[in-house]
């Protein structure tokens, strides 16, 4: 399960895409194991 702090990060960085802010990219866990 994610903790708190994922969620808000993974949420933070998809609402910045959706503004289309390029970083969000930076906020989204693209790991492997992610």
């Amino acid at each position: 399960m994610l903790s708190s702090d994922e969620t808000y990060a993974s949420l933070t960085g998809a609402w910045r895409l959706m503004l289309g802010k390029a970083d969000g990219l930076r906020q989204l866990d693209l790991s492997a194991d992610g």
